[in-house]
């Protein structure tokens, strides 16, 4: 079944003006009206108060066991493989599809204003809000108590609900589930297996931090409770916000691996993550955000600036690099070591990770740029 067939968006029925919670903001009212969200959700997912939504449709599945996020700006070309991908899962339980349109001026609108399937839920931002605050829309709007993503450049294979649903059902201490996927740039494809595995709260963040496990959005399955505790994606990061999250969520929560190849990852040119240009200002806000980074896992700072001055000498950006490293070298606390022990830790640390990663990454994984 095709998910892009004729329909539209349902009308938001209002409800009587007694019955509005007067702590909502008027700007937000149509969006709890219409999804029945209540006021400490929209709080704990730091929705802007002045947030506007123009279009509405709600899913009419019962009682749905998993809700696929999908954010979306100007993806007209790609999101209607992602949804085909998330629609044509072989479930054996009740699934529900959110799409958050973030003020698209491409056509992308359009499209989803003519998805008709009963297991679709969509909203239409007004003006571009970004990605985390469309996901912790799609995550307030969730009615299931599990919540997977989906990015609209990525696509679901076979396997990419059941597994990680069954692990959350085996393991009740787990909140977070991380997928295996295959990771594609051009024609060439690399295979990242995860072993599947249980992590304690400690170990799953040293992980996380050390840059072992990959925390990919799309490949994200995690309690609803978990998110709402933790406040979901934090609207003002730009970058690496899914290993921010993990992150905050780390210290609260066991996590687990599906072994399962069940999605695929989309490298495009045209990417947030893609700009080299502009990694290293939001590295250090990332850094800045985590302190661990300045004591337990100082070695993976520098090894992450080090990689970061290796890329930009790569594509021709010396004098970027030279810049970069004359702010590490003044700007960050602890100081950054001269370039040649800098050199000496990264080469350090990258034998150490892929060591590390060798315990759980299975061995048909393709382990380039640990």
């Amino acid at each position: 079944m095709t998910v892009l067939r004729q329909g539209a968006f349902a009308a938001a029925r209002p409800l009587p003006s007694h019955v509005l919670n007067p702590n909502v903001h008027r700007h937000m009212r149509p969006l709890a009206q219409a999804f029945a969200i209540d006021v400490t959700t929209l709080s704990a997912l730091r929705l802007p108060p002045d947030l506007e939504c123009v279009r509405f449709r709600r899913s009419t599945i019962p009682n749905p066991v998993a809700s696929i996020v999908v954010p979306v700006r100007n993806r007209r070309h790609t999101l209607g493989r992602a949804l085909t991908s998330a629609l044509a899962l072989n479930e054996a339980v009740p699934i529900e599809v959110i799409v958050v349109d973030d003020g698209s001026d491409d056509g992308t609108t359009e499209l989803v204003g003519i998805l008709a399937d009963a297991r679709i839920s969509a909203v239409g931002l007004r003006k571009c809000r970004g990605a985390n605050t469309a996901r912790n829309v799609g995550i307030a709007i969730a009615r299931a108590p599990v919540v997977a993503f989906l990015d609209s450049d990525d696509d679901y294979m076979e396997g990419r609900l059941a597994d990680p649903l069954r692990l959350l059902a085996k393991h009740p201490n787990v909140g977070i589930v991380l997928s295996s996927f295959v990771a594609r740039k051009g024609e060439v494809a690399r295979v990242l297996r995860l072993r599947e595995c249980i992590y304690d709260s400690g170990t799953f963040l040293r992980l996380i931090a050390g840059y072992v496990l990959p925390p990919s959005t799309s490949g994200l399955t995690i309690r609803r409770d978990v998110l709402l505790a933790c406040g979901g994606f934090d609207p003002e990061v730009k970058r690496m916000q899914d290993r921010d999250l993990l992150l905050r969520l780390a210290p609260t929560t066991n996590a687990a691996a599906s072994a399962v190849v069940s999605w695929r990852k989309y490298w495009g040119f045209d990417g947030i993550s893609s700009s080299r240009l502009t990694y290293y200002e939001a590295l250090c806000e990332f850094l800045k955000r985590h302190p661990i980074y300045g004591a337990e896992k100082l070695t993976t700072r520098d090894y992450l600036i080090t990689r970061h001055l290796i890329a930009l000498i790569k594509r021709g950006y010396a004098t970027r690099a030279l810049e970069v490293y004359r702010h590490a070298r003044t700007s960050l606390s602890p100081r950054v070591a001269p370039l040649p022990l800098l050199l000496i830790s990264y080469l350090k640390t990258k034998r150490r990770r892929r060591r590390v990663a060798s315990q759980f990454l299975s061995k048909d994984s393709q382990l380039t740029g640990l």
